[in-house]
């Protein structure tokens, strides 16, 4: 396998499981916040409809793309774009599972605080890739 693919697909992975993170951390704060003692299962499923929903959106509109994560402005714009997308219908998969008003003072708190979240864990990982990549090009 090509040295390019390979740390293509390793980026990608790594973006996924940060991205993970960042809505479990997003939860368990939010259960800190409303001391509702949450477990790591309990947060595991309330964020269950994000966990689902963003990894598709996040790979369909190019999040997971390696010309993504190699700019901070294309990737601060491709997050925007898939979360504005991913938070409707996670709200909506929320309501269908756990029958939960989609629309009450979570939408926009989630909305505005799970993009900054994401938005800085992403700007971090292409900080590291950038200089990863930097530094693997001078061994070459």
């Amino acid at each position: 396998m090509n040295n390019m693919i390979k740390r293509s697909r390793t980026a990608a992975f790594s973006l996924l499981a940060g991205d993970w993170v960042v809505l479990l951390l997003f939860t368990v704060l939010g259960g800190i916040e409303h001391q509702m003692g949450l477990s790591v299962w309990d947060a595991v499923i309330v964020a269950l409809p994000y966990l689902i929903i963003w990894p598709i959106i996040a790979f369909l509109s190019g999040a997971y793309r390696d010309q993504t994560y190699s700019s901070y402005t294309k990737t601060t714009a491709m997050i925007a774009i898939a979360w504005v997308i991913t938070h409707p219908l996670a709200l909506g998969l929320r309501w269908f599972l756990y029958n939960k008003p989609a629309f009450t003072t979570f939408a926009p708190v989630a909305l505005v605080f799970v993009y900054l979240f994401l938005v800085i864990w992403r700007l971090i990982f292409v900080w590291i890739y950038k200089r990863s990549t930097n530094e693997t090009d001078k061994q070459a």
